[in-house]
C-alpha cells in the first residue's frame, strides 16, 4: 500500500458505480482501508438518488469511479444520469469497462472524464490508476491557475492532494 495513496485518499469521499456485488464489497473494503469514505452503488436508480442527495446536501464526492454498464442500461446511460444529477459540478471521474470503442472514448472526452481503465482489473491496478490520474489532474489545475488569474479554485486543497 503506497503511502502517497493513503495520504491522497484519507478522508476523501469516493463513489464506486459497479454492477457486481462482490466487486462492490471488495472496492469498499479496500478503499476504506486506505482511509476513504466509500459509497458503492450498482443500479442506476440508486445512483441518481445518491448523487442528487450529495448535491442537495453539498456533500459532494471527491472522486467517482464508474462502470458504464449497469443492469438495464445501454451505453453511457448511467454516466449521463450521473452527470445530469451533478448539475454542472465538476468532480474527477474515472470510467471502468470491459468494452471500449472509438466512439465510446470520444464520448468520454466530451464529458471530460479523466481516464478509463479496462476490466477485468486488479485492485492494485485501480489504486495506481487513480493515484496517477488524480495527481495529474491536481497538478494540471495548479499549472493552469498559475497562468490564468480568473480561474477560481482552492489552491491549498489541491496542494494537499499532490503532496
Amino acid at each position: 500500500m503506497a503511502k502517497s495513496l493513503v495520504s491522497l485518499l484519507k478522508n476523501k469521499r469516493i463513489l464506486f458505480v459497479e454492477p457486481n456485488e462482490g466487486a462492490r464489497l471488495a472496492l469498499k473494503e479496500r478503499f476504506e482501508k486506505l482511509g476513504a469514505t466509500v459509497y458503492v452503488v450498482g443500479q442506476v436508480e440508486k445512483l441518481k438518488s445518491l448523487v442528487e442527495g450529495a448535491v442537495a446536501s453539498d456533500q459532494l464526492f471527491d472522486i467517482i469511479v464508474a462502470d458504464v454498464e449497469l443492469p438495464g442500461t445501454f451505453g453511457f446511460y448511467a454516466i449521463k444520469v450521473m452527470k445530469e444529477a451533478l448539475k454542472g459540478r465538476k468532480i474527477p471521474m474515472f470510467v471502468m469497462s470491459a468494452h471500449f470503442s472509438k466512439s465510446a472514448l470520444e464520448q468520454l472526452v466530451r464529458w471530460r472524464v479523466l481516464g478509463y481503465i479496462r476490466k477485468p482489473l486488479k485492485l492494485s491496478d485501480l489504486e495506481n490508476f487513480i493515484l496517477d490520474r488524480y495527481i495529474f489532474f491536481a497538478e494540471t489545475v495548479l499549472e493552469y491557475k498559475k497562468h490564468n488569474d480568473q480561474f477560481r479554485i482552492d489552491e491549498s486543497e489541491l496542494r494537499k492532494k499532490v503532496s
